[in-house]
């Protein structure tokens, strides 16, 4: 038996084939298209008791200079930030936390040594106790960041994007 069909039944089997094969269009560029989360390596160093040679006023950092009872050195300065840098850079972190840091001048050394940018806000720590997080600016993008909770125990709160 031959069976017919009319105009409208082919226009409507028609435009049915055309939305399957747009649909099936769009779900291979959805399918083809990286959708993966990027993927971030974060980390954490205590520089323990980080401070250069300059004795400041306001911060109890007497003890780290050259002739303060350390006999902390621009020498022995410079090779704990080299030492520093290269533990950094080998733990392949895209962002890492750091604390007992005395200053900015100082998280600015570590950052150069090891390619990162950073994020520093000075403690109201009497110590001279800081924190930072440094990070690949490739990988991490700051929105914010603050200095919060009570003296002596306050910590670096930091908001952002990961990638760009």
């Amino acid at each position: 038996m031959l069976q017919t069909i009319s105009f409208f039944n082919l226009h409507f089997h028609v435009r049915q084939i055309f939305l399957h094969i747009f649909l099936c269009y769009v779900l291979m560029l959805i399918c083809s298209t990286e959708l993966q989360a990027q993927q971030i390596t974060l980390g954490f160093y205590n520089v323990e008791n980080l401070f250069d040679t300059i004795n400041d006023p306001g911060v109890d950092d007497g003890d780290f200079t050259p002739m303060g009872s350390k006999r902390w050195t621009q020498l022995r300065y410079r090779s704990k930030i080299k030492m520093i840098g290269r533990i950094i850079s080998s733990m392949e972190c895209d962002i890492i936390g750091v604390c007992e840091v005395e200053k900015q001048s100082v998280v600015e050394d570590i950052a150069k040594e090891c390619g990162y940018d950073f994020v520093h806000i000075d403690s109201r720590d009497s110590r001279g106790m800081d924190q930072a997080l440094l990070f690949r600016p490739e990988c991490f993008e700051i929105d914010k960041f603050s200095l919060t909770g009570e003296l002596k125990r306050e910590f670096l709160l930091v908001e952002g994007r990961v990638g760009k």
